[in-house]
């Protein structure tokens, strides 16, 4: 399962889409405004597609498939990632 049809919500500041067995999260690259991402207990493997979102500030990938967070985009106003 994966995010591709997840669109129109340019506005979005939160997001939890928490236990949703998603092994993708590309369809969220575009949502430039988030704050707050809660990602945990997915199958994410990757987060590469995740770049070009300037604002956000909390990340939550814990309890996903991660093996390494080597391509791991720069998120510059990142202030907590929970793994």
């Amino acid at each position: 399962m994966c995010c591709d049809d997840f669109g129109g919500h340019a506005n979005l500041v939160h997001l939890s889409v928490n236990k949703n067995k998603l092994a993708s999260v590309q369809g969220l690259k575009n949502f430039a405004q988030l704050q707050s991402l809660a990602l945990a207990k997915n199958q994410l493997t990757s987060v590469r597609e995740l770049e070009d979102m300037p604002n956000l500030r909390s990340l939550d990938l814990s309890n996903n498939k991660f093996e390494q967070l080597a391509e791991m985009p720069a998120l510059p106003s990142l202030e907590t990632l929970d793994l």
